[in-house]
């Protein structure tokens, strides 16, 4: 098994990096979105390197990927910082404070470690953020992010309809 793995990696990385090379940085990141609402780890992982590998995760590291592509493009546009910017850097700075100055560890069973919170919970969100903020949209970028967006809002609803009124 371990053997097929192994063939396996040259093809997933010449992939990887057409994907990267071709691929929307709004519509990944949109469909990362996706993968974090509606795909736990129970969906798809994959045990890798030591860590796990979810459908958000490397969903992410797509995201990542074309951006730095991006970047390397010319299509990122590093701009001067808003107050929204501001606001968005102090509330993560206080988050950071909190979490850091706690114990490092779980403090509860069966909770995630203070790291693990700390890179889930802010570190993602930050990035996610800053790709987003940095990528210059166009119109024909955003509008499948858009759709992607607008479906998984309508998901979501009926879900939540179902869920209220005791079908699901």
């Amino acid at each position: 098994m371990e053997f097929l793995l192994f063939l396996m990696i040259p093809a997933l990385l010449l992939w990887g990096g057409i994907f990267a090379a071709r691929a929307n940085v709004y519509l990944v990141a949109a469909l990362f979105m996706v993968a974090t609402a509606v795909f736990p780890a129970e969906f798809f992982s994959v045990q890798a390197a030591g860590l796990t590998w979810t459908l958000d995760r490397l969903l992410f590291l797509a995201m990542i990927a074309s951006f730095a592509v991006g970047w390397y493009r010319g299509q990122v546009e590093l701009s001067s910082w808003h107050l929204a910017d501001l606001a968005v850097a102090a509330f993560l700075g206080w988050l950071a404070v909190r979490t850091f100055t706690q114990p490092l560890g779980s403090i509860a069973p069966h909770q995630p470690h203070t790291l693990m919170h700390a890179i889930n919970g802010y570190c993602i969100p930050l990035a996610l953020y800053a790709v987003l903020r940095f990528s210059k949209p166009s119109a024909m970028a955003l509008r499948p992010a858009f759709w992607v967006i607008t479906i998984l809002g309508f998901y979501l609803s009926v879900t939540a309809w179902f869920e209220a009124a005791k079908w699901w």
